[in-house]
């Protein structure tokens, strides 16, 4: 097991712990230019030493503006890109902070944007981790695993801000427990079922609905004159109408917030929706008795509830 961390997980103790739990490796970027010696360099310069050893290719998330407030500093916009970045590892020991411990050997790896756009710095991170890098292919592929950082972060984001995990009350922790493992499986389908949508929309659309939940799609594209349910994208697209996404030239793709929203009110909308065939069918059976007997025949009544 890997746990990638951004640079709020670079303190000395977390190394420190894994010592005690190997079969966990740890990859952290690094936020502490530390001291690693005397009359030696800091860290970050000793990891840029040297020239790279590979020019690999990271595809960089874009990032809207974000305006200073009490909780978060301002952030400047980030255009998503494809950069060439220069790639360096090596090995080196953190000196131990706490009185007693040993120093901590660990390997890293550094990036650097080689020709970043106009106005906007280089993408550059230092990376820790307890991982053995030897080569520029275990290095590369170390690039690689921290940048399914977003990708976790974004199913924390659906389990705490979807499914409000933080929020919930119970008296004991295992209740607790309980309830946040079937949360964790609701944000899974909801992250894969946004993914899958955009990356496979011909697929069949039973993959990720039951047949209740399609049928339900299937008449609310009719009243809202949207393009049914035949396959995965267009489903994914109507529960994203449900949430509140329009299709409107400027927007963008449906996101897990959207979806999530469009998931929830599908679940209470299928409820809605039972009810009413339910209550069709029996209102339908009432109509025809009271024709029949109005006409003075006896009717005969043919129905499969469900």
């Amino acid at each position: 097991m890997i746990a990638v961390g951004d640079r709020e997980a670079d303190f000395f103790e977390l190394f420190e712990a894994q010592r005690h739990h190997p079969r966990v490796n740890l990859l952290v970027r690094a936020h502490h230019n530390r001291i690693i010696g005397k009359k030696v360099p800091k860290l970050f310069d000793q990891m840029s030493e040297g020239p790279a050893r590979r020019i690999m290719e990271v595809e960089i998330k874009g990032l809207t503006e974000r305006l200073k407030s009490s909780r978060q500093p301002a952030r400047p916009a980030r255009l998503k890109r494809v950069a060439q970045c220069e790639l360096r590892f090596r090995q080196l020991t953190l000196p131990a902070i706490i009185k007693g411990v040993a120093p901590i050997k660990l390997s890293t790896v550094h990036i650097k944007e080689i020709s970043p756009p106009e106005d906007e710095p280089p993408v550059q991170w230092h990376l820790l981790t307890t991982l053995e890098v030897k080569d520029a292919n275990r290095a590369q592929q170390v690039v690689e695993y921290y940048l399914q950082r977003w990708q976790i972060e974004d199913y924390f984001r659906v389990l705490k801000s979807g499914c409000k995990i933080e929020a919930l009350l119970f008296r004991t922790a295992e209740r607790l427990r309980r309830v946040i493992a079937i949360q964790a499986v609701i944000a899974w389908r909801i992250m894969v079922m946004t993914l899958l949508g955009r990356q496979s929309p011909d697929w069949n659309p039973e993959i990720m609905f039951t047949s209740d939940e399609l049928n339900f799609l299937n008449d609310y594209a009719k009243i809202y004159r949207l393009e049914p349910p035949a396959s995965l994208g267009p489903a994914v697209q109507l529960m994203a109408h449900l949430g509140g996404f329009r299709q409107r030239k400027q927007d963008k793709v449906p996101g897990h917030q959207i979806i999530w929203n469009g998931y929830n009110k599908l679940s209470t909308s299928l409820l809605a929706h039972h009810v009413g065939i339910q209550i069709g069918i029996e209102k339908g059976i009432e109509i025809g008795l009271k024709r029949a007997a109005d006409q003075g025949g006896e009717p005969v009544v043919q129905t499969k509830l469900s």
